[in-house]
């Protein structure tokens, strides 16, 4: 049976992809499950459980952390067929198999990153995945001393809207299609009204439209959220295009 999770981004997803790529990334899950549960058939650690993930993905298959802005980069399909994506795929991707193989991770919202962590019903066993960076399982003190103060620990929908909020920026970018994309921004930042990304990726569309109340309307908004982001390049770039 699919989880919620996956069938939500799938949902998301199909609005990308055709429907025989969607079936063979579900192949494609149920295969890499399979792998990952055979390393864990005589443990219910949950650490254990994170580690084989990372022997399957980054040591067996040799998947690696992306970068640069392109098509894939941010989606679970794009993750599993081309062996690595962005902080959000690569997060997404951990999410979906923690839970199928039934135990919890929860997302978690950095400045400029996402991540993963574990937290046991009785506090008493905790780490972060860095999902980017082979799957290293890590301490609080080591994941902030990399990205900074933790910004936000996610429920599902707010991590929903963050790959919603990808995902538009990416659908506007293979189609033009500037309509479907606001409509798909504009809902996730409904439900995730404090993701400072979504807002500076909302800013840059409406740069596109040449709508600069709705473009400044924008970076006002992050910037209200994160005053330190006026400082930095994404709405620097976002700010100087605007005169040039």
């Amino acid at each position: 049976m699919q989880s919620r999770l996956l069938n939500a981004i799938l949902e998301i997803e199909r609005l990308i992809y055709e429907e025989h790529v969607i079936l063979k990334f579900q192949d494609d899950i149920n295969r890499y499950a399979k792998e990952i549960i055979d390393i864990t058939l005589d443990t219910q650690s949950p650490q254990r459980f994170a580690e084989a993930i990372r022997e399957v993905f980054f040591m067996k298959h040799s998947f690696r952390a992306r970068v640069n802005i392109a098509i894939d980069n941010s989606t679970a399909v794009g993750a599993i067929r081309n062996k690595g994506a962005t902080c959000v795929g690569m997060a997404t991707i951990y999410l979906i198999f923690a839970e199928r193989l039934q135990f919890k991770l929860f997302p978690v919202l950095f400045e400029n990153h996402v991540s993963v962590s574990f937290n046991s019903e009785n506090k008493k066993e905790s780490f972060f995945i860095e999902t980017t960076h082979q799957g290293s399982v890590c301490t609080f003190k080591q994941i902030t001393g990399c990205h900074g103060s933790i910004v936000q620990k996610l429920s599902l929908d707010e991590f929903l809207a963050i790959h919603l909020v990808s995902h538009s920026c990416l659908h506007y970018a293979i189609n033009g299609m500037t309509d479907e994309a606001m409509i798909l921004i504009d809902s996730a930042l409904e439900v995730f009204p404090n993701y400072v990304n979504g807002w500076i990726n909302r800013a840059a569309i409406m740069k596109k439209l040449d709508n600069t109340e709705e473009m400044r309307r924008s970076l006002d908004m992050a910037k209200s959220l994160n005053p330190g982001l006026r400082y930095t390049k994404a709405i620097k770039q976002i700010e100087g295009e605007k005169h040039e």
